[in-house]
This record gives C-alpha cells, sequence and structure tokens, in this order.
C-alpha cells in the first residue's frame, strides 16, 4: 500500500515546491517547458507505461536509463504541485468577497 494515501495531510500539498516556486508557479511550468518539448515528455510517459505494463528491463527496451525515468518523474510531480499552487490562487480569488 503507498505511503500517500496513509499521509493525505501531508502528500495533499506540495512537497517539492519551494516556498519562493509556491510564491510564482507559473515559472515552474515555464521551465518545465524549456527542459523538454512536449512531445518528449509524451514519448517518456509512454515509454513509462508500457515498460510499467510489460515489466521488461527499461534499459532493454529503450535507450532510457533508470535514473532518467527518476529525474522526469521529479519533473511531472513538481510541476503537477505547480498547477495545484495556481489552482488553489484562484479558488482563493472567487472565494474572496467583492467590495
Amino acid at each position: 500500500m503507498s505511503q500517500f494515501k496513509y499521509h493525505r495531510e501531508f502528500y495533499d500539498k506540495p512537497i517539492r515546491l519551494s516556498q519562493k516556486e509556491m510564491d510564482d508557479p507559473e515559472k515552474v511550468i515555464k521551465e518545465f517547458f524549456i527542459n523538454h518539448r512536449l512531445s518528449e515528455y509524451r514519448e517518456f510517459l509512454w515509454e513509462w507505461v508500457t515498460v510499467s505494463i510489460s515489466a521488461l528491463q527499461v534499459a532493454e527496451l529503450y535507450d532510457t536509463m533508470p535514473g532518467d525515468l527518476l529525474w522526469y518523474y521529479q519533473e511531472i510531480e513538481t510541476m503537477l504541485e505547480a498547477a495545484w499552487a495556481i489552482n488553489q490562487k484562484r479558488r482563493n480569488k472567487k472565494d474572496k468577497p467583492k467590495k
């Protein structure tokens, strides 16, 4: 069982974003797409899924090293947190009463 299920209070908030990134999550998303093209992220995600489903060795199937998978995972998790932070900011603006 995943640790995410047992510690929801902790994992329902960003854990990778710094305070500076929380203050400007749009910058995280911009940097996410500076690192690689959208098509490269799609290719990586497809490899990740197919390798996971097939249970074959990563290096055997693709020219991808296991360490690369971890890097992409961290990047995607950080980007998801930035998107979450943007959503929270928008929700908070919406919930504030107008004067």
